[in-house]
């Protein structure tokens, strides 16, 4: 995890599940203890209006359009 956190470039997003599937059987996992030595800032970000996200997603879809011609 720490190789993947030194060579994010823009940015990096950190999840894990609360569950998993192991054959038949279904067991609890815990988050890395690295998390917890992360900041609150970074742990929790502060998440954008509503109007932010949409403008973001429209401007990710417009330049996903031009790539692609």
């Amino acid at each position: 995890m720490y190789v993947g956190v030194t060579r994010a470039k823009r940015s990096l997003t950190l999840s894990y599940c609360a569950r998993r599937k192991t054959r038949a059987r279904i067991r609890r996992c815990d988050p890395s203890r690295f998390i917890d030595e992360l900041g609150d800032d970074v742990r929790q970000p502060e998440k954008p209006t509503t109007a932010d996200a949409k403008a973001s997603g429209s401007d990710r879809l417009a330049a996903l359009k031009a790539m692609l011609g």
